[in-house]
C-alpha cells in the first residue's frame, strides 16, 4: 500500500477544520477526486447500500478518479478520516 503525506496551511478554527475532516462525505466532496459507493456495516462486516446501513462504520467502499485528459478510476477502501490533531 502506497502512503502520501502533505502539509496544507487553512485558515480556519481548528474544531472547523476537525468537522470537515471527520465527515466522510464532506471529506471526499472537499478532496472531489474519491466517490463513496458503499459503507461497511458493523454488524455484518461486509460492504451494503448507504441507504441501508444500520450499524454504520468509518470503512467505505470506494472510487478513486484520478487524472484530467486520461482519466483513470480505481477501486478500494477508505478507512476514516481518522482524527489526528491533537489539542
Amino acid at each position: 500500500m502506497t502512503s502520501v503525506n502533505n502539509e496544507i496551511t487553512l485558515r480556519a478554527s481548528r474544531d472547523r477544520v476537525r468537522r470537515w475532516i471527520s465527515d466522510p462525505f464532506l471529506f471526499a466532496g472537499i478532496v472531489g477526486h474519491i466517490s463513496i459507493v458503499n459503507a461497511f456495516d458493523w454488524e455484518t462486516k461486509k460492504p451494503i447500500e448507504l441507504s441501508s446501513v444500520s450499524s454504520p462504520s468509518n470503512k467505505f467502499r470506494v472510487v478513486y478518479v484520478l487524472g484530467s485528459s486520461d482519466i483513470k478510476t480505481y477501486n478500494g477502501e477508505m478507512t476514516g478520516p481518522l482524527h489526528i490533531l491533537q489539542g
